[in-house]
Parts: structure tokens; C-alpha cells; sequence
């Protein structure tokens, strides 16, 4: 197994997060993947076994191909399958930290909670993504909903502008 993820040298997709307003759309998240396969790359959908529900939304939409291990790696796995990806695109999440720690570079999508916070990941190739909102920051570390309604600070982060810093 583990030989099979350093020939592959997947690009971990991360979509979880503790909080709800820090989680990308689904169907954000299986356009990158379809995107990635088109393109010759492997995805692997990673998380715990809290993100199954979020994985399998992404999983039904997704391509064809698209590898999941969610709920598959305890903390010490998890380091060990980031290591051997090429890069990781993660929510404001616990992974994100973890794969900044690996070394690998890290496509961070940041909602409800800003870089100002000192929260992201630190490595010299690594890119925060946000938008620019006035509503924004609406909380320290997340929420259930988002105060407005919108979540327009998750939403307005398109496809193109991920697959553009992973291209970085």
C-alpha cells in the first residue's frame, strides 16, 4: 500500500473540518479532482471517519478514479500518507498543520477564520486562499452556520483559483 502511494505521488485532497462554516463545497471539491485525473495527477480524499459523509458527497459527484482513504489513518498513518503526496489542498483544518509539518506544500482554503489569526501553514511554498469580505473574520476558529447566511467566504473560492496555487 505504501509503495503504491510513492509511485502514484497523489495530491491529497483534505475536504473536512471541525466546523461547518470552514468546509468547501462538494462539488468544489470533485471539480479538482476531475480536474487533477484530467490532467494525469491522482487525488486521494483523506480525513476522518467524521469527513465519511462529506467523502462520499464528494465520491458521487467525483470522477471516475478518484482514490478516498477517509477514516482509513490515525494520526501517525495520516503524517505518513501527506509525506508521499505531492502537495495537500486542506480546509483550515488539524491535516493542514500535519502536512505543513511533512514538508509537503500545503493549498489552504481559509472561510470564516483569516490569516491574520497566525493559524496557517508556514512552509515557503505553501498558499493561502481567502476572500476579501467584510463579513470576514465572523469567528476565532468556525461555526455550525454561517451569521449571514451566505457562506460567501467558502463559496467565492473557485476551482480555478485552487488549481491555480496548486499549479505553484
Amino acid at each position: 500500500e505504501w509503495s503504491a502511494l510513492e509511485k502514484l505521488k497523489p495530491y491529497a485532497l483534505v475536504p473536512g473540518a471541525k466546523w461547518k462554516t470552514k468546509l468547501w463545497p462538494s462539488e468544489s471539491w470533485a471539480e479538482i479532482a476531475r480536474r487533477l485525473i484530467e490532467a494525469g495527477a491522482r487525488p486521494v480524499l483523506i480525513g476522518g471517519e467524521n469527513d465519511r459523509p462529506l467523502a462520499d458527497a464528494i465520491v458521487a459527484r467525483g470522477p471516475a478514479g478518484l482514490l478516498a482513504a477517509v477514516g482509513r489513518t490515525d494520526l501517525r498513518r495520516l503524517g505518513a500518507v501527506l509525506s508521499r503526496c505531492r502537495a495537500c489542498v486542506t480546509t483550515d483544518s488539524g491535516p493542514m498543520h500535519i502536512a505543513g509539518a511533512v514538508g509537503v506544500p500545503v493549498v489552504a482554503l481559509f472561510g470564516p477564520t483569516v490569516r491574520a489569526f497566525g493559524f496557517t501553514p508556514r512552509g515557503p511554498r505553501d498558499v493561502v486562499l481567502e476572500r476579501d469580505l467584510p463579513c470576514r473574520p465572523c469567528t476565532l476558529h468556525g461555526g455550525e452556520a454561517c451569521p449571514i447566511g451566505t457562506h460567501a467566504c467558502m463559496k467565492e473560492i473557485t476551482p480555478d483559483t485552487v488549481l491555480r496555487a496548486v499549479g505553484r
